[in-house]
């Protein structure tokens, strides 16, 4: 789970993260939504976070505060 204060600074560090090559999928548990994702799926229904999580293998969530 990476915390960040703002979605701008979100996008930033998961286009990082990537970059980077640090493996395994991701989720944004933010509002951006289409063409704004980070690279990443992005939702703010738990229900769906759950669905995109299960499973083996490593996931890295991305998120606000406030999300």
């Amino acid at each position: 789970l990476v915390l960040v204060p703002s979605l701008p600074l979100l996008e930033q560090t998961a286009a990082v993260w990537k970059r980077e090559g640090h493996g395994g999928r991701t989720v944004g548990l933010c509002s951006l939504k289409g063409s704004e994702q980070p690279g990443a799926r992005c939702t703010t229904d738990p229900s769906e976070l759950i669905r995109w999580t299960a499973g083996p293998g490593r996931v890295t969530v991305f998120a606000t505060y406030a999300s």
